[in-house]
């Protein structure tokens, strides 16, 4: 099929901040490479020091400057391109394009937006005008009011009792919703809402804290051919931000008529906003009365879209660069490690994927860690297993800021702290969880307490009960496979037995690795994306005698973690071009180290000792790279005399290389 667009100009991100990593950056990073297969010109508009594109693109076709609708003028005038894009660019590009072509701009120089339709792109952002479109075609939306003072909002709550909900209207930074339970509270933040607001007008909703809370990742062609690539669930239900709630995919308490009714009504959404490419919904659903509300539509890659990609193997980014030039997905081209009719089939996963966020307050101990409408984590890692417990687990584990594979404990705390934190949730509801499972509450107690499903008490109860007996059975082969089945890594198995780690690893013959692909098996495929499991069959080799292994910054951390995983990115790039296959271990959804075509092989798995030497193991590199601040991991795979260890810088300061080496 012939292509008609010649050059196209990606609005990008600006500086990564909270809600946002690198997982924009990699999805541009991957059109980059199918545009220029296909002899499409891409110029690029951002100023982000940390964008691995940057680095890929011609620098004649770099505009690095801040992301607002002057430069991107200046661009399209420059530069004649026929198509712009706010795909990979997430809410600020979203709104730059809407200016260009509220203003004119776009249709003056003859530039199509391309993945939204123009006569739509003004309803993105501007809630009370999305809502009024989807409510026109019967999509559900929860009841809403506008207002533009304090006295309106008075009236507005006197017909609607509490809790409601209230956000901004085409707000100045990104949109938020707060929940208020009392008139007092409403008094306290009214100003601040309202200041929030260019217009100076919030929107009131009927607040449905409780329901669950669901995500989709969706597809759709130019032909209006729909694919779902993914259901999300949160663990938490409506009331607490997705970005700071567990999130397993794909979901595991709907049942298959509620999986069915989100996925109509996400392709019913992409439908009629004129969508191409990749959608993300989100979505409130009462389990048992099966009422469902759209709360969220997301037209551009985010973490969510990540996230789904990760898990599932599927190659969004490669698909969407494609259906954005109006390429039917039957049309769509794959690289030879895919099956030809991968593109075309909706996925299907034999494993589970758990997203964990990551919190800020290590460095900032004094705010506010309570968790509510407001995201106030700064990242997330995932967990990848067999089971829900197993995924789980290994999130958690991802999780910790600790590289000695132990989880902390909060057994000191009183019951009344406690039950304080189940109702109140913070940044360490995890652990609260399994202390209050340990202290033998009940499912029901906490599910009345929480509100979170029952299912996934059960899955942490198999957890807790599975560590009662490993700790009771020190050393006995069936403790041991138990331990790996549920997720628990050598170094907790170390520490709980108080053995030294190398003779449980002695000890363990059946570790295996399993593909991360979007067909279950059904077809043969290379994608190279892998977790450890303890089965017979194991899908992983040793991809070759000149490899690298690099290992992922992981979790992020406020500081530096952006800049790392640039290193991170650029290291492999470079490794790869002078000979090396490059393996990475990481376990950050969003890095664009992580992006399958930036390495020859992926490993998905915590970053500790353990998992380390196991893909060692694997894959024999001829050298290590690890980040320069890992003290834990540098001392002791320093001990194994066949590793030969490269240090990275630890900051952007020390340049520097170290190398162990024997």
């Amino acid at each position: 099929m012939e292509n008609k667009l010649k050059k196209i100009l990606i609005v990008g991100a600006g500086p990564s901040g909270i809600g946002q990593e690198c997982e924009l950056d990699s999805a541009a990073f991957q059109a980059l490479h199918v545009w220029k297969r296909l002899g499409i010109e891409t110029f690029l508009l951002d100023n982000n020091p940390y964008s691995v594109i940057l680095q890929e693109m011609n620098a004649d076709h770099v505009y690095i400057k801040p992301v607002n609708t002057d430069n991107a003028k200046h661009v399209i005038e420059s530069e004649h391109v026929d198509a712009i894009t706010s795909v990979f660019g997430g809410v600020n590009a979203l709104k730059v394009i809407q200016r260009l072509n509220k203003n004119g701009i776009l249709e003056e120089n003859n530039v199509d937006i391309i993945g939204l339709n123009k006569d739509n792109i003004d309803l993105f952002n501007n809630e009370n005008r999305l809502n009024q479109r989807l409510k026109e075609y019967g999509i559900p939306t929860p009841d809403y009011y506008i207002v533009s003072n304090f006295d309106e909002l008075r009236n507005v709550i006197d017909k609607i009792s509490f809790p409601i909900s209230v956000r901004p209207l085409d707000p100045k930074t990104r949109q938020q919703r707060s929940i208020f339970q009392n008139m007092e509270q409403v008094t306290n933040e009214a100003d601040n809402i309202f200041d929030e607001s260019k217009s100076g007008k919030c929107l009131i909703e009927r607040e449905i804290v409780g329901y669950k809370e669901i995500g989709t990742v969706s597809l759709r062609d130019t032909m209006g051919t729909k694919m779902m690539i993914s259901s999300l669930e949160d663990m938490n239900p409506v009331g607490v931000n997705s970005n700071d709630s567990v999130v397993f995919t794909p979901s595991q308490t709907l049942s298959d008529t509620q999986i069915q009714m989100i996925r109509s009504i996400s392709f019913e959404i992409m439908d009629v906003l004129g969508i191409k490419g990749v959608c993300h919904v989100q979505f409130a659903l009462n389990a048992e009365t099966n009422d469902c509300f759209v709360l969220k539509v997301n037209p551009s890659f985010n973490m969510s879209t990540t996230l789904a990609a990760r898990s599932t193997g599927y190659p969004v980014a490669l698909v969407t660069s494609q259906l954005l030039l109006n390429y039917p997905i039957m049309k769509v081209k794959l690289p030879e490690r895919f099956h030809k009719f991968t593109s075309i089939l909706q996925p299907i996963s034999d494993h589970i994927t758990v997203k964990i966020p990551i919190w800020p307050f290590e460095q900032l101990p004094e705010a506010d860690a309570r968790l509510g409408t407001k995201t106030k984590s700064i990242g997330s890692v995932i967990g990848v297993g067999r089971s829900c417990e197993a995924a789980l687990l290994k999130g958690i584990r991802s999780s910790q800021s600790s590289p000695k594979d132990v989880l902390p404990s909060y057994s000191e705390l009183s019951e009344d702290e406690l039950i304080s934190q189940l109702i109140h949730p913070t940044d360490i509801q995890l652990p609260i969880l399994f202390e209050a499972l340990s202290r033998h509450y009940t499912v029901e107690d906490l599910h009345e307490l929480t509100k979170i499903d029952r299912f996934f008490f059960i899955v942490m109860a198999n957890i807790d009960q599975s560590r009662s007996y490993i700790l009771q059975h020190q050393n006995d082969p069936k403790a041991f496979r138990l331990a790996h089945e549920m997720g628990f890594g050598d170094g907790m198995l170390s520490s709980i037995w108080h053995i030294n780690i190398d003779k449980l690893r002695r000890k363990d013959s059946y570790k295996t690795y399993k593909m991360i692909e979007p067909t279950a098996g059904e077809f043969p495929e290379q994608i190279n994306s892998f977790y450890a499991s303890y089965e017979i069959d194991n899908e992983s080799n040793q991809i070759g005698n000149k490899t690298a292994l690099v290992i992922g910054k992981g979790r992020n951390k406020i500081g530096p973690n952006v800049a790392s995983d640039f290193y991170t990115s650029e290291l492999l790039i470079q490794l790869k071009k002078i000979g090396f296959n490059t393996v990475i271990l990481n376990n950050n959804p969003n890095s664009a180290s992580l992006a399958p075509m930036m390495s020859d092989k992926q490993y998905i798995e915590p970053i500790q000792l353990g998992e380390i030497l196991d893909v060692i193991q694997t894959e024999k590199p001829k050298y290590v790279f690890l980040p320069g601040n890992r003290h834990f991991l540098i001392r002791e795979l320093s001990k194994y005399a066949e590793i030969n260890l490269v240090i990275l810088p630890p900051n952007q300061k020390k340049r520097s290389l170290v190398w162990i080496s024997r």
